[in-house]
Order: structure tokens, then C-alpha cells, then sequence
């Protein structure tokens, strides 16, 4: 079998974002305290999803060309939080993480077929570095505030990161 070799990518860099992006559920569900036995059970469960996660992210790292596994791993990372759900904050880090390890497999995956310059490869991902930076930010701010006052938090947190995105990458 010839194809391009995994060590020529980058494949520390898409194994650490996917430790990162599966750290994130994990210390959640070790801060937050069961309160019955259900929940106890659940602690379980999400740790066998988070195992099945962390084959996925190796096996996403062996062969960055199969998209399958990458998102195998993102979804094992959703599933973990949607049966210990965490607060907002937790939920928005946990955001940027999946968004971190699926560039960290683009950027792996494009660097086994040769050389690859890291700042042409940020700018070619800037519109989806950008979205992840105005909307996550103000989901969890939206999230956290009363009702009545959410969209308006979302609103403005928004255009603050529009300007300082703007200012960050029309420079």
C-alpha cells in the first residue's frame, strides 16, 4: 500500500487537539457531583463514550484521509455532553475544542501530502476561524444571562467579536 506517511503530516498537533477536546467533557463530568444513582450510572456510560472517543482521535491521527473518524470522535465528545451537560462555559470550551481538532486533521491531513505553510493555511481558514470566534462567544454569554436580556447580550458580544476579529485579521 503506498499513500502519503503519516509521520510526514503533523500528527502531534491533531493528537494533542483531540487529548484537548476530549479533556474538556472529561474534567466537566469529574467536577460535577452525582446526585443520585442515575446519574452515578451515567458517569459510566460517558466514560466509555469518551474511551470509543479516544480511539477515534488515534485512528483519526493514523489516517487523517478518512473523514469518519474525526467526526466519530467529535460525536463521542457531544454525546459525553449531552449526558452530563455542563454549563454554559463548559459547553462553549467545548465548542472551540472540536473546532481545534477537526483544523488540527485538516491541517494533518493536507501536511501528509507535502509541505504545507502554517500562515497560508490560517488564512485560507479564516472565515471558519472568524464564525467560531463572533458566535460561540455570544451563545455562551446568551446563555448565561436572563432570558429577557439574551439576545441583546448575544448582539453585542457578536459585534465586539466581529470588530476584534476584524482588527486581528484585516491586519
Amino acid at each position: 500500500m503506498t499513500g502519503p506517511s503519516v509521520a510526514a503530516g503533523r500528527p502531534m498537533v491533531c493528537l494533542s487537539a483531540g487529548a484537548v477536546m476530549l479533556a474538556v467533557p472529561t474534567a466537566l463530568a469529574l467536577v460535577s457531583e452525582p446526585a443520585t444513582p442515575q446519574e452515578s450510572t451515567n458517569g459510566l456510560v460517558v466514560a466509555v463514550v469518551l474511551t470509543i472517543g479516544a480511539m477515534a482521535v488515534a485512528l483519526a491521527t493514523l489516517r487523517p484521509s478518512s473523514g469518519v473518524m474525526a467526526a466519530l470522535a467529535v460525536l463521542c465528545t457531544a454525546v459525553a455532553l449531552l449526558l452530563d451537560p455542563p454549563e454554559a462555559l463548559g459547553d462553549g470550551a467545548c465548542g472551540f475544542a472540536c473546532l481545534g481538532f477537526l483544523l488540527a486533521v485538516r491541517l494533518h491531513r493536507q501536511a501528509t501530502h507535502g509541505e504545507l505553510d502554517i500562515g497560508e493555511w490560517l488564512h485560507a481558514h479564516r472565515p471558519m476561524l472568524v464564525g467560531a470566534a463572533v458566535t460561540t462567544p455570544a451563545a455562551v454569554a446568551a446563555a448565561v444571562v436572563p432570558v429577557g436580556w439574551s439576545l441583546l447580550v448575544a448582539a453585542l458580544i457578536g459585534v465586539v467579536c466581529v470588530a476584534i476579529s476584524a482588527v486581528v485579521f484585516l491586519t
